[in-house]
């Protein structure tokens, strides 16, 4: 919970670059997903840049 918490903080302010290291440590297969699924989308939606570095692999054919 504390980590979906910062990460929703550090996207309040709508920042046009966003450096996540390690994002998904410590979260469950399931929130892996939302994490991907929901905040990685609304993100590249907004037309923003992330820099994502983690040691998962995440699949993306879903």
């Amino acid at each position: 919970m504390l980590a979906k918490l910062s990460l929703l903080i550090a996207l309040a302010h709508e920042p046009d670059l966003l450096v996540l290291d390690e994002p998904l440590s410590g979260l469950d297969p399931i929130a892996r997903d939302d994490f991907i699924d929901g905040v990685m989308r609304g993100i590249c939606r907004d037309d923003r840049t992330v820099i994502f570095s983690s040691h998962l692999f995440v699949s993306s054919d879903r």
